[in-house]
């Protein structure tokens, strides 16, 4: 079995992310695709750093 580092994210871009994971369900994923896109590249370049 191998180990799969996962990315440190500072408080801040947590709070960011958690804030867009809410607007989505909020909206109940309805018209939520921007919100969802920007997760997306935030969560990439989490990894990105931690490599």
């Amino acid at each position: 079995m191998n180990t799969i580092p996962i990315p440190n994210a500072s408080d801040s871009e947590k709070e960011t992310i958690s804030k867009l994971v809410q607007k989505c369900l909020d909206a109940k994923s309805v018209d939520c695709e921007a919100w969802e896109k920007e997760i997306d590249e935030r969560r990439c370049a989490l990894w990105a750093v931690g490599q």
